[in-house]
């Protein structure tokens, strides 16, 4: 543990459905900024000792050292600007993100490296045991969990807010993808940065919840409501681009080994997924009732 942590910082933790339990721990300095994380999210306060990953936040600072784990060899480092710094190792499962304390407060620039923080714990079920995070939507019919991809300003939010009382939308912009230990896979939904930086809205997700993936809808505008099967080879397609999406600027700034390799692992994974889940073009108009099309081919 770094010299800046004595063990009596407010703990969170984070419960996913391959049952990996996750603490997120700050430093006092960085203990409001968490506690805004842990709202949006549902996060749990719970301060038992021992978690299988950790993400520890502090004060971006000069005098921050490594654990004395092994020195700092392998320990890679991955750094924002002036906002942020990451560090984390194959071979240990805690990762350090420093804060830069000008921004912990900034109106923007704090949901901005709450997001960014997230990508340590997505990078970790792309290069394990997951899918990790794909640009959709996530809803429940009857214990039943799918999906709903698109580019941004395509609908999803649209269809979130437009799916009726018997439907539970559980999240609008990004879900995280992950395979349980029976290999089958469950959607968490993620929050949505943007009603936070936007203003629009202080929306809550509760994270740790999840629901097990029985279709993906990749969603088209239309002036019918249809739902047309995929052959699953373009399903892969499909939720490749979905999930490379979530990424954006990241991948252009790691090392070339390394975003080959993650690239790597996000298609398989899409390909794992898109073989053992049905694909799907959903066309929606604005004003129909779309939600039928859907409950047709995951009730049948």
């Amino acid at each position: 543990m770094l010299k800046q942590f004595t063990g009596l910082e407010k703990t969170y933790k984070l419960l996913l459905s391959d049952n990996l339990t996750w603490c997120f721990k700050a430093t006092d300095s960085i203990t409001p900024w968490l506690d805004n994380l842990a709202e949006i999210m549902q996060l749990v306060e719970d301060n038992e000792k021992t978690f299988d990953r950790s993400l520890l936040f502090l004060a971006l600072k000069q005098d921050n050292y490594l654990p004395d784990l092994d020195s700092s060899c392998n320990w890679k480092n991955y750094k924002q600007g002036a906002a942020y710094r990451i560090w984390s190792h194959d071979e240990h499962h805690e990762d350090f993100i420093e804060l830069n304390l000008d921004y912990v407060n900034h109106e923007e620039i704090k949901f901005i490296n709450m997001s960014s923080s997230l990508k340590t714990l997505f990078r970790y079920y792309v290069d394990n045991n997951g899918v990790g995070p794909i640009h959709a939507a996530l809803a429940e019919f009857n214990r039943k969990g799918i999906l709903i991809a698109a580019q941004g300003g395509t609908g999803k939010s649209t269809c979130s807010k437009r799916f009726p009382s018997h439907w539970n939308s559980l999240s609008d912009d990004m879900s995280l993808i992950v395979k349980t230990r029976e290999n089958n896979y469950r959607g968490h939904p993620m929050p949505t940065w943007s009603d936070h930086l936007c203003g629009f809205k202080q929306s809550k997700f509760n994270s740790s919840y999840s629901v097990p993936l029985n279709a993906i809808f990749f969603l088209e505008q239309s002036d019918i409501d249809e739902v047309i099967p995929l052959n699953p080879i373009i399903g892969a397609q499909k939720i490749f681009e979905s999930s490379k999406q979530v990424w954006g600027a990241y991948l252009g700034k790691i090392p070339k080994d390394e975003e080959r390799k993650m690239i790597q692992n996000i298609f398989n994974h899409s390909f794992d997924l898109a073989k053992k889940t049905p694909c799907y073009i959903l066309k929606a108009t604005l004003h129909g009732e779309f939600w039928k099309e859907i409950e047709k081919v995951i009730c049948a």
